[in-house]
């Protein structure tokens, strides 16, 4: 079976992409079972290809830009979602893309839609075949307190960050969004928004996410955001 999955990757193209990214592909994460892998540098944009085969373990790797695509379900997808989109909504990787490892099952009656990670999935029905993720979501490792100040905004900085907010950075700034906000926002007001620091400050992971249709308001932990329309690229903070 592994030898037909690969073949058919293989006339598809998809077995693509740069060495490092098919070393990341490969790099086998804790609590993948072994048997009946495979490993394809750039993923597919969705499981069809392979829900003819149950049991088969997917490597592949989503870059930046790839997480753009409809989904249904939550945890468990149609295997006709959106790949790299809902890798994003299970928490497997940010907006910076990454390794995923996931795994085709059998059909479900119904699929539930949610809000993860700056991803709406849809309900569905009744579909033949699933796909799910291995791995934990995504963690980051903060530095030493003071090793790099966050910066005012999000705009032109990395999908992962890693900072420091001084307490003198969460007293003003304009906020807008609710856990996921503009990329404009003031972000060490929105971390204090958002409750991963105080007002003393303190470090913060930032992770980028996609442009959303909408931004609610909320008055958290002292602090009013704004609501606002459509914006083209936001964040939030990995607890």
């Amino acid at each position: 079976m592994q030898r037909l999955v690969l073949a058919a990757l293989a006339a598809l193209g998809l077995s693509g992409g740069t060495p490092a990214q098919a070393q990341k592909a490969q790099e086998n994460p804790q609590g993948v079972p072994t048997g009946s892998v495979s490993v394809s540098a750039i993923c597919p944009s969705n499981w069809s290809l392979l829900a003819s085969y149950p049991g088969v373990i997917l490597g592949c790797y989503c870059p930046a830009a790839a997480a753009a695509g409809v989904v249904w379900g939550t945890g468990e997808y149609t295997a006709d979602s959106s790949l790299c989109t809902a890798a994003t909504h299970a928490g497997v990787i940010g907006g910076g893309g990454g390794p995923v490892w996931s795994t085709i099952g059998g059909g479900r009656n119904s699929f539930t839609g949610t809000t993860r990670n700056g991803i709406s999935s849809s309900d569905y029905g009744a579909y033949g075949s699933t796909a799910s993720f291995f791995g934990a979501p995504i963690s980051v490792q903060a530095p030493a307190p003071n090793s790099t100040s966050c910066p005012s905004t999000m705009q032109n900085q990395p999908d992962f960050l890693v900072c420091y907010c001084d307490s003198t950075e969460t007293t003003d700034g304009t906020v807008w969004g609710n856990g996921i906000y503009t990329d404009d926002s003031r972000l060490c007001r929105a971390a204090l928004h958002a409750g991963v620091i105080g007002p003393s400050g303190g470090t913060v992971n930032v992770r980028v996410l996609p442009g959303q249709n909408s931004y609610s308001a909320s008055t958290r932990n002292g602090v009013a955001t704004t609501a606002y329309g459509q914006w083209g690229r936001s964040f939030d903070f990995v607890r």
